[in-house]
């Protein structure tokens, strides 16, 4: 419930032309609705979906018979499609400039550096958190954060809640460069590694296990103001924070919501989530193509009809793309989306 959630909402964010480029007759309806949902609840899901991943990383790693079995499951699982869908929207960026004259917003970025090697190879591959698909950057950063769990695994049983405190602190100190570019990634992701391990099932335990955390959280926190170096450190511990009360509400509404009828019936789409996640952006740069060629590339009042609908669209023709790549073809299944997946039975 959660993991569809975050990822549909996170669509919200990276609605075409984004919220920088908006001029015209744009509502204050609108740039209210865009905060709620992308600048709240959208931004919001990275930190969500990186507790998720920590905490559903043993029942992964437990299937694997070594750590090069891990590597290469993690490796086919993010690495593989992330590599496919930047191909696919350099491709598209292109086509859509050859054919009709007009620039992508990921065209210019290509145009705007020199075509060197290493420059393509990042945008492709993320290495320096540079995806020519911004979303896919996640991937980079839990794909080794995936690969680094028996580590993280080891770390966090020998120290319990002291660990969150210690890889709190040195997110907000130091970071994790060049391994983890994004730092809160990793933080969550222990996060969720430490509730795995130590969540008991009662209700009366998971509150304890949570203020735990609290206060290894706050701990970090309040050494680290003496230790932050430069004013972006700090930016990122109230970032930090603000993602931490996101995810938290994440979790409690889809605890909520999945107890009712209309939250599992949403559940059973989740095997379209990951799919949504890699073509999200793809699919809005084509939409946001079809609507300037019948409605102009001026933003007016009506622009809030894009908005608001893009996403829904986005998700029917992943539905749609998805049931339609034949399960006779693994292959091009395990490039698109990872590996052979099975749509579900709504």
């Amino acid at each position: 419930m959660c993991r569809f959630l975050c990822i549909f909402l996170m669509t919200f964010v990276h609605i075409n032309p984004g919220k920088a480029s908006w001029t015209g007759d744009i509502s204050r309806a609108l740039e209210l609705v865009n905060y709620v949902l992308a600048d709240i609840l959208g931004r919001g899901s990275v930190p969500a979906l990186s507790l998720i991943s920590g905490y559903l990383a043993w029942n992964a790693y437990k299937r694997k018979t070594n750590w090069f079995s891990l590597f290469k499951s993690k490796f086919q699982a993010l690495i593989l499609p992330m590599l496919t869908w930047n191909v696919l929207i350099i491709l598209l960026s292109l086509v859509i400039f050859l054919i009709a004259s007009r620039e992508t917003s990921q065209f210019r970025t290509l145009t705007e550096n020199s075509f060197s090697l290493s420059n393509i190879f990042n945008y492709i591959f993320a290495l320096q958190y540079g995806s020519l698909t911004e979303p896919l950057n996640f991937l980079r950063d839990i794909f080794v954060c995936s690969i680094l769990f028996p580590l993280i695994r080891i770390f966090v049983s020998t120290l319990n809640v002291f660990s969150i405190f210690l890889i709190w602190l040195l997110g907000f100190t130091y970071g994790f460069e060049p391994l983890i570019l994004r730092p809160s990634i990793l933080m969550f992701f222990s996060i969720g590694v430490y509730l795995s391990l130590y969540a008991p099932a009662t209700f009366k335990g998971k509150i304890i296990s949570f203020i735990k955390i609290g206060i290894a959280v706050v701990g970090a926190l309040l050494i680290s103001k003496y230790l932050i170096n430069g004013m972006y450190r700090e930016v990122m511990v109230k970032q930090t924070f603000f993602m931490l009360a996101c995810a938290v509400i994440f979790l409690i509404i889809s605890f909520y919501l999945a107890q009712t009828n209309i939250g599992k019936k949403i559940c059973r789409f989740d095997v379209y989530c990951f799919p949504l996640f890699l073509t999200h952006s793809f699919m809005m740069t084509i939409f946001w193509g079809a609507w300037q060629l019948f409605f102009g590339k001026e933003l007016t009042e009506y622009y809030i009809v894009f908005y608001l609908s893009a996403p829904f669209f986005t998700f029917m023709t992943v539905v749609i793309l998805y049931k339609s790549i034949a399960p006779s073809t693994p292959l091009l299944q395990m490039f698109l989306w990872g590996k052979k997946r099975k749509p579900c039975c709504e």
